[in-house]
């Protein structure tokens, strides 16, 4: 087989959920490389970002706007859907780029567990930590009222643009 024929089966490998996923992450490393920032730093802003993002989350939804907790748990919902959706987290993704450190917060829990720290470990423990860290923002948006009827209709209003005259 000849080297042009090889590329195209292995672009051929590579779905279309994962090669936008790419393109997402490949745009992005090229931004931070653009700005100037050195790559560690901008590495280090981004996992102090991710990491950290999903307890502030569920803090705010808890202690904070009840309308913006239904809001958040909304947000989380379209976070995980894009995970599934592009077959696994783009952040990490743009992290490994940046720096080729591929320490994940999941290795963590892997490593307790006695599993091997590879993608598909890694993947599916996401999904797990995931589906419980849904329930429970789920739990607490539920138990603050953020379902009620005045929410819904307020969510309602503002993503069907209502608030627009024309």
């Amino acid at each position: 087989m000849r080297e042009k024929e090889k590329d195209e089966v292995r672009e051929k490998d590579v779905g279309v959920r994962r090669r936008f996923r790419n393109y997402l992450v490949d745009r992005t490393v090229g931004m931070v490389k653009r700005s100037g920032i050195p790559l560690d730093l901008a590495c280090l802003i981004l996992k102090i970002f991710h990491f950290r993002l999903p307890f502030d989350l569920i803090l705010y939804a808890w202690l904070g706007n009840v309308f913006t907790g239904l809001c958040l748990w909304i947000f989380v919902m379209t976070v995980f859907s894009f995970f599934l959706l592009l077959d696994g987290c783009v952040l990490s993704v743009i992290e490994y780029k940046l720096t080729g450190n591929s320490l994940n917060v999941m290795d963590v829990f892997l490593w307790l567990g006695g599993y091997e720290l590879n993608y598909t470990n890694r993947y599916y423990a996401t999904i797990i930590a995931a589906v419980i860290y849904l329930s429970l923002f789920f739990g607490v948006v539920f138990y603050r009222g953020g379902f009620s009827s005045d929410n819904i209709n307020k969510l309602l209003y503002y993503l069907t643009f209502s608030y627009l005259s024309f």
